[in-house]
């Protein structure tokens, strides 16, 4: 694949991760106590990490830039990808990748998907990332009645995640085609299944 197609994979990737990033649906919080718990009358939206989704009382969405959980290493990826892809339209993919990685900065799919994989990897059998749940602690002062209500803090995966993964699986076919084609592949066959099975 020539570098001028690779580099239309980068930025079209990129344009993806970033519409899944932005979307206030990337995850999303709730709170639900039972009444007279020490902690029942805790707003989850007024503590401080819970702030800046959309949504009220004790449920919000978040995207990339609001909410508990720190996705800026992925704005930082999309970023880097969206450059990369910019010099593939105009030179040579391979060089602008290469001077990512001597700068310290990883490109590989691998790196940039790991993250996101380790985040909905949380959800998997109803349960909350750890993000989510220490957030909330912590803005609660860190005490037992915080830890206890910590086990009625439950995360929502979103749609916003799901498009930032698949946004990176297309970044990843530029980047090295070798890896991503196949990835990519495995990805999207693995999410038809899933959904054939759930159904």
């Amino acid at each position: 694949m020539e570098s001028k197609t690779r580099g239309g994979f980068v930025i079209a990737g990129s344009v993806i991760g970033f519409l899944g990033f932005v979307l206030p649906s990337l995850y999303g919080a709730t709170y639900e106590p039972p009444p007279g718990s020490p902690l029942a009358h805790t707003v989850l939206t007024s503590l401080k990490d819970f702030g800046g989704g959309v949504g009220g009382g004790n449920f919000a969405v978040f995207n990339g830039f609001a909410g508990p959980v720190n996705f800026h290493p992925t704005l930082y990826s999309l970023i880097a990808l969206t450059l990369i892809g910019i010099v593939g339209l105009n030179w040579n993919i391979d060089n602008a990748a290469l001077i990512a990685k001597v700068a310290g900065y990883s490109v590989s799919a691998v790196a940039m998907l790991w993250p996101i994989a380790q985040f909905i990897w949380e959800f998997r059998y109803d349960r909350t990332p750890a993000a989510i749940r220490d957030a909330f602690v912590a803005d609660l002062g860190g005490g037992q009645n915080a830890v206890t209500a910590a086990q009625y803090v439950h995360g929502e995966l979103g749609l916003g995640t799901l498009i930032l993964a698949f946004g990176l699986l297309v970044a990843g076919v530029g980047v090295k085609p070798i890896v991503g084609w196949p990835l990519l592949g495995v990805t999207v066959t693995g999410f038809v299944v899933l959904v054939a099975v759930g159904n």
